[in-house]
């Protein structure tokens, strides 16, 4: 159907009508898809891939999770689906034979919802397994439409108070000079090391993403909200992007500098960022990983790097960035290349086992969704997972926002702190709080 509203804003409005219904706002390559509701779920939980649809279940072996995967989504009883899914960081525990450690939420979940609505410029597309639920959505994306298309007001709740600068900086400093040790005992070459700080009281998810959004230049973005687990994120890069004929590609984003308060200081971080050896370095070693990391599931002609080193925009800071392309393997599925990748390197580090080792050890819990994804997965055989970080998380009222820096043999402890800052001032200024009298309402629910 057509539509004359901003897709974002009409985008961002029908997710609030849905809450708090479970539901996954995806943004990609211009369209924005919603996914309400699950009529069906397929889980890694245990030593299992599961798929429940009504009341049945399946399942086979988590062994080769890739294959596992596969099929299950070929035992879906349904045509053209797309699934809407999130796996948390601790599935690379899996991937990589560590032991799993306790978590409230499956490794990697996916569910195909009843009713779903992709908005882009100038139409919606909305589909759903029940007519009286298309009908329904049709009133309700034709009434959202023309309120957004009148509606000009950007005014927002009002602003959380978060301290980015010194909450539990002190510590961070001391794990980044216990990891620098590690490293020059040669333990690993780098590892990520992340910091959360809380957000004092309940996040209004649907201003907090319209507030971000607009101060961000993510690669992804998404609002995914299950049980009483909620994020909002502004993704800078993709963990991995597989097209329905196999084609693969991955950017991963290493290297950071601030964009600086106008366009001479930007060109002037920018030029620094170029010349600072701890960077470049950091950044090469990550497209070094992923290129080996594509080589088992590529045919080796068309395997290469198609940007080195160019500079991406991210909301407040600008990053390194490359791109490899290549074109999986006959008897290689997206699931394949997703296992290959899965953690990003800019995430974890290298190599990777040990660095997600160091991870737990240094910031002593599990990450969960942070560093983990947010993904769509379709009946063609594409997927597209935004790695899950300039995020903030909620979960049973707690709430939250992380962000970490890549830590080499040249890291000096304040520099590291520094970038920490840089990253949360992509998210945490435009996080909404839901008004005192919604929270007190939200409380009082069952």
């Amino acid at each position: 159907m057509p539509i004359s509203a901003d897709p974002q804003a009409l985008a961002a409005a029908l997710a609030g009508h849905y809450l708090p219904q479970d539901l996954t706002l995806y943004e990609h390559q211009g369209e924005w898809s919603l996914g309400i509701g699950s009529i069906a779920q397929v889980r890694l939980s245990g030593t299992t891939v599961q798929l429940n649809v009504a009341g049945q279940c399946w399942s086979w072996p988590a062994d080769d999770i890739p294959l596992a995967l596969e099929k299950a989504a070929q035992a879906l009883p349904f045509e053209l689906w797309r699934a809407y899914g999130t796996a948390t960081f601790e599935l690379a525990r899996r991937f990589h034979q560590l032991a799993d450690m306790p978590s409230t939420r499956p490794l990697l979940q996916l569910d195909i919802p009843p009713l779903e609505i992709r908005v882009r410029e100038g139409s919606a597309l909305i589909r759903a397994l029940q007519p009286a639920a298309l009908n329904a959505a049709q009133s309700r994306v034709q009434e959202l439409d023309a309120e957004c298309a009148r509606t000009l007001d950007q005014s927002l709740p009002r602003v959380a108070q978060v301290d980015i600068a010194h909450h539990d900086a002190a510590r961070y400093c001391r794990q980044v000079e216990s990891a620098v040790a590690q490293i020059s005992r040669g333990d690993y070459q780098k590892i990520i090391l992340s910091r959360k700080v809380p957000l004092e009281g309940r996040v209004d998810l649907v201003a907090s993403y319209r507030a971000g959004r607009l101060a961000n230049t993510p690669a992804r973005s998404f609002i995914h909200h299950k049980g009483g687990f909620s994020c909002v994120g502004f993704s800078p890069e993709t963990v991995v992007e597989v097209s329905a004929g196999g084609a693969v590609s991955t950017q991963p984003l290493a290297g950071t500098r601030a964009l600086g308060r106008d366009a001479d200081e930007e060109a002037r971080l920018r030029q620094s960022l170029y010349q600072d050896p701890k960077e470049i370095a950091e950044h090469a070693v990550s497209v070094k990983l992923a290129f080996e990391e594509l080589q088992p599931i590529c045919e080796p002609q068309g395997l290469g790097v198609s940007e080195f080193m160019d500079i991406s925009r991210r909301g407040s800071v600008q990053h390194l960035s490359s791109r490899l392309k290549g074109r999986l393997k006959p008897g290689c599925n997206a699931w394949h290349a997703f296992a290959a990748l899965f953690p990003a390197v800019t995430a974890s580090g290298i190599p990777k086992r040990e660095a997600i080792a160091a991870i737990a050890e240094h910031e002593g819990g599990s990450r969960d969704l942070y560093s983990g994804c947010v993904m769509i997965a379709d009946s063609d055989g594409s997927l597209d997972a935004a790695l899950v970080l300039r995020s903030l998380f909620e979960d049973h009222g707690q709430a939250w926002v992380q962000a970490g820096a890549g830590i080499v043999s040249l890291s000096l402890p304040e520099r590291e702190l520094e970038e920490t800052r840089e990253k949360l001032a992509s998210i945490a200024p435009h996080v909404r709080l839901l008004a005192v009298e919604t929270q007190r309402a939200a409380e009082v629910q069952p």
